[in-house]
């Protein structure tokens, strides 16, 4: 099995072999800056920003204090840290679409965060599961496979 992979490794984008649409979020999308996020794919960076989401509202249900459980901010979490140093032209729209809607993401769970750490994990709860922070989540996921979906057509036409 190992054999396999390394010859796939070998082979460049235009000779690898077509396989279902799900294997293609493996596609890299090129970042220029911070080495932590150099060479992350689609699985990776989805699974940055949920591992964060959910560490998240798994404090909030807990009544846990949150001080660790998000990034101070939307620049220093894995997504952001990607969004801020990924080099895409071929479309700049979805990009700012998707550091917009984190930006906010972060906001809105910065209030969630303060609500719960005042005591009032209820609502705190009501927030998450009722409030922007679940439509951002919703709206970030769809806006990376666009992004990825839109990165594997451009690899196929290439």
């Amino acid at each position: 099995m190992k054999w396999i992979k390394d010859l796939l490794r070998r082979l460049t984008p235009s000779t690898r072999p077509r396989t279902h649409d799900y294997d293609e979020k493996t596609l890299v999308i090129p970042t220029v800056g911070s080495q932590d996020v150099i060479g992350m794919d689609f699985y990776a960076v989805y699974e940055a920003f949920h591992r964060e989401r959910l560490r998240f509202q798994n404090a909030i249900r807990s009544g846990l204090r949150t001080e660790h459980a998000l990034s101070p901010d939307e620049k220093t979490c894995r997504l952001g840290t990607w969004l801020l140093s990924v080099h895409y032209p071929a479309r700049p729209d979805l990009i700012d679409q998707l550091r917009d809607a984190h930006k906010e993401w972060h906001r809105h769970a910065e209030r969630i965060a303060r609500v719960a750490d005042m005591g009032r994990h209820a609502e705190a709860i009501r927030m998450l599961r009722d409030g922007r922070f679940t439509i951002l989540s919703g709206q970030i996921t769809n806006l990376l496979s666009d992004l990825w979906h839109d990165a594997s057509l451009l690899e196929d036409a290439a």
